[in-house]
């Protein structure tokens, strides 16, 4: 199996950047993602977490599991 993940950060039109983290494969370690979100772009950013492998035919299938960084917003807090 193998696990990708990538935060794409969206102006609302365009994709400004992607920031793609490694395979994790083989490691065995839990995994951790943390991101810092400017907010003109959080209502449009996503993250998406990718487990993939190989069934029997060699054919590549899996699953993805799409966040939405404004899901997670709190907006009581403050960084002031």
């Amino acid at each position: 199996m193998s696990v990708e993940a990538d935060m794409f950060m969206v102006d609302g039109e365009h994709e400004i950047t992607r920031a793609s983290l490694s395979d994790m494969q083989g490691t065995n370690l839990p995994a951790l993602y943390e991101y810092e979100v400017a907010s003109n772009f959080v209502a449009h950013s996503q993250f998406v977490f990718r487990e993939t492998w190989r069934n029997e035919g060699e054919k590549k299938e899996g699953d993805s599991y799409w966040f939405f960084p404004k899901d997670f917003l709190d907006v009581g807090s403050s960084n002031n």
